[in-house]
């Protein structure tokens, strides 16, 4: 078998890809729980329930858009060339 990259792939292959390696994901993460003797059904149930009613979901978005705001400043700032290695501790201060 020899694997080779696609210059076009189908819409199909990448949806299906992008599955098979969070499938491939949350079974790896699956035995790192299991080998700390944690229950990876409870576990998933517990990483996943922010997601089901809205008070989770605003608290998600409240955490998230602080980090997405850094992480598009850094990138802005990297990608002409100005190197910022702080902005973790400039979150964490204001």
């Amino acid at each position: 078998m020899r694997w080779e990259l696609e210059p076009n792939p189908t819409r199909g292959k990448v949806l299906g890809a992008y599955a098979l390696f969070l499938l491939l994901a949350l079974f790896l993460l699956g035995l790192i729980f299991l080998a700390y003797g944690v229950p990876p059904l409870k576990a998933y149930a517990l990483l996943f329930s922010p997601l089901t009613d809205t008070l989770g979901l605003a608290e998600v978005a409240r955490r998230t858009i602080p980090l997405l705001l850094i992480g598009s400043g850094l990138a802005l700032a990297f990608r002409v060339g100005f190197f910022n290695i702080g902005a973790e501790g400039q979150l964490l201060l204001g």
